[in-house]
Order: structure tokens, then C-alpha cells, then sequence
């Protein structure tokens, strides 16, 4: 049921978070990168060495980015072919490569729309009605109406429909193969967004409803007293559906921190609903891992991790473990994490957020500095 959202540009699964923004970063970086083309070339399954390449590759189309896309398309397209070419024999650097790959083809085409309205990219498919016109007009629907997709739905959901009627003209006036090809699989890519767009719309509708009883739907209370609905009366709620695996969860660890040192006192209480994953805490490398195939897990094993995980990252406000059916995750629509649910004073559900983030996070705070104001 839980899937961890991609926190910042996590690209495919791979191991890379372009970071930008300081001065170091905008110094060419074209003969590091020159560089580990070569050590990649030299040992395909050399996974590290391939990590590498991406994030200097993507931090440095970024910067570029900025100022001339093209040149940032010209980067991408450099690395992505000097990846194509390269024979790991590994299956996971197989694997690693084909993905690397993908993100790259996925970047350039960002960077070449980026520049363009999507007027001007649809009067180019018109026009010229390509394979590259085509996915070039698809990919700044997406960029437009991406975002919107879970705080606006009613909103995207129009910017999907108008760019499938767009498609769908296209296709009748033009028989060509390609053609044909480029706009079945754009298709098929703006239909991703239907279930998303319909998750979201369920999760507006329980706006302003009563929120899900804790009572009987958590199976272990860590990191303090077990938790009643009678505890909670009267009292701003924020429910964070997280796990110990989930990166973006724990990217918004500082932001839970501060919350609960700044507003646990007026008011505020914060849960973290997690489940029994069969994980570990080991020691030597201080982090939560799955345990081995044939070790014997059950909840007191999972408390056991939950303690040190929470102790090592600081953390100070309770964690609930939920029952096996999941009914709290399922009642409140979660199919990625970390998902939060922020509960007002009378026990009605004021807002939801999924995914990590500045822009989630000042909308929850803004949020609970709203109800902590606000009278029982």
C-alpha cells in the first residue's frame, strides 16, 4: 500500500539528489564529468562510479539550465550516450544503467520545454506533427499540471482532459505511424494522472468530516503513553503516515521536530503511523534495516528498532504502530508517504498533504499555527 514519494529530484531509483543553489556549483564541471565517462567506460558495473556521474551531470544541467536549456539538453544527451554505449555484465548495474539512462532521456526533455509555453509547444505539434513535437507538448502538460495534481485536482483534472482532446485531434488528422506511436504513448502517460487526480478528489471530500477513531486500530504505542480518542479531544492533531525505509519521510523529521517543540504545549499533538515492516536496528551502522531471510520478527521486534530510530534521529512525539488491516491508512486515502492528515480542535479533518517539501511543509504549519488560535 505505501510507496515513499521521490524527494526532491530523485531520478528513476536512482541514487542521486541534484543539489543546486551555491556558487560552487555553477564552476564547469564538463572535465570532472569528462572524467568519470572515462572510469565508467573503463568498469561498467563500477555503481558508485555511475552514481557519481549523475549527480554531476544533473547538478551541473541544472545550473545550466537556467540560463540556456539547450546546453543543459546538450549535457544530458553527452552522459546518456556515453551510458548507452557502455557493457556492464552486473545485473544490478544493468539495471542501474537502464535506469540512468531513462532519467537522462526524461531530463532533456524537461530542459527543452522548459523555456516554451505549452501555446507555443501545441502550435509546433500542429504544425509539425512529430514523435518529438508530440512528446515535447505532452511533457509541459505534465510540468503544468503535475503539481497541481493533489492540492488542485478539479484543476489538473481539465489540463489532462483538454490535453487528451489536443491528442486525439492530432491523431484523427494524422495517419502516419509515428505519429500514431508518439500519441498512443502519450496517451498512456497522461493516464497515469486519472488515478492520482481521483485519490486526490477523495481526500477533498473528507475536508471539514470527522476524523478516523484511534481507538482499537493501533497495535503498539513507542516513544511514550498509549494514545485514547478521549487523549485527543480538544487538542490540534497531525497524523504522519511514515516507515523507517521512506527517505522523503525522514527528510521531514526537522520540520516534525520543530513543530512539536514549538506548539506541543499550546496544543498540538503529533502521531506517527507507521507499520510492522519486520525491520532491525543495527547497531554498527545505526540505522534501521530489514532483517535477514529466516529471522523470527514480531512487534516487540519492531518497537525494539522504532526506539533506537526514534532516539538516534531525535525524534520526541509518539509513534503508533497500526494494526494489520491498515483501516487508520485506508480511511484516510494513503497510497504514498509520508501523508499527513491535519485534524482541528472539534475533530474535524482541515487538510491533507502528501509527499515532502517547503511548499507541504509551510502549508501544514500554517495550518496548525491557524487551529492552535482557533477555540474548541
Amino acid at each position: 500500500m505505501f510507496r515513499s514519494i521521490p524527494l526532491g529530484l530523485l531520478a528513476a531509483g536512482l541514487l542521486i539528489a541534484p543539489a543546486v543553489g551555491h556558487a560552487q556549483q555553477t564552476k564547469p564541471a564538463g572535465d570532472k564529468i569528462a572524467q568519470l565517462i572515462e572510469k565508467v567506460k573503463a568498469n561498467p558495473d563500477d555503481m558508485k562510479a555511475v552514481n557519481q556521474l549523475m549527480q554531476r551531470t544533473l547538478t551541473q544541467a541544472f545550473v545550466l539550465s537556467k540560463s540556456d536549456a539547450e546546453k543543459a539538453v546538450a549535457v544530458c544527451a553527452r552522459v546518456r550516450q556515453a551510458l548507452s554505449q557502455a557493457k556492464p555484465t552486473k545485473p544490478n548495474a544493468k539495471t542501474l544503467h537502464g535506469r540512468a539512462v531513462a532519467a537522462l532521456e526524461q531530463f532533456e526533455q524537461r530542459f527543452a520545454v522548459a523555456g516554451k509555453s505549452l501555446d507555443e509547444l501545441k502550435k509546433r505539434a500542429i504544425e509539425q506533427p512529430t514523435a518529438k513535437h508530440i512528446n515535447q507538448y505532452v511533457q509541459k502538460v505534465m510540468l503544468e499540471v503535475g503539481p497541481s495534481v493533489r492540492s488542485a485536482p478539479s484543476k489538473a483534472e481539465t489540463g489532462i482532459k483538454a490535453a487528451k482532446e489536443f491528442l486525439a485531434s492530432i491523431k484523427e488528422k494524422n495517419s502516419g505511424e509515428e505519429v500514431q506511436q508518439a500519441i498512443a504513448k502519450a496517451m498512456q502517460r497522461l493516464a497515469r494522472y486519472d488515478s492520482m487526480i481521483a485519490d486526490a478528489k477523495r481526500l477533498q471530500e473528507l475536508i471539514g468530516q470527522p476524523a478516523a477513531k484511534i481507538d482499537g486500530q493501533v497495535e503498539a504505542w513507542v516513544n511514550g503513553t498509549p494514545l485514547t480518542d478521549d487523549d485527543l479531544k480538544g487538542k490540534v492533531v497531525v497524523l504522519d503516515f511514515w516507515a523507517v525505509w521512506c527517505g522523503p519521510c525522514i527528510s521531514t523529521f526537522p520540520h516534525l521536530k520543530e513543530w512539536h517543540d514549538k506548539y506541543a504545549d499550546k496544543g498540538l499533538v503529533i502521531i506517527g503511523l507507521t507499520r510492522n515492516y519486520g525491520y532491525e536496528w543495527n547497531a554498527d551502522r545505526k540505522r534501521a534495516m530489514r532483517a535477514k531471510p529466516g529471522t523470527e520478527t514480531n512487534i516487540e521486534t519492531e518497537k525494539a528498532m522504532l526506539e533506537k530510530f526514534l532516539e538516534h534521529h531525535g525524534l520526541k512525539h509518539r509513534i503508533a504502530i497500526q494494526t494489520k488491516d491498515s483501516k487508520l491508512a485506508k480511511f484516510y486515502g494513503v497510497s504514498g508517504i509520508p501523508h499527513v492528515v491535519v485534524i482541528d480542535r472539534k475533530g474535524k479533518i482541515r487538510l491533507f498533504r502528501v509527499g515532502s517539501g517547503q511548499k507541504n511543509a509551510h502549508d501544514i504549519e500554517q495550518m496548525i499555527e491557524k487551529l492552535i488560535g482557533e477555540a474548541t
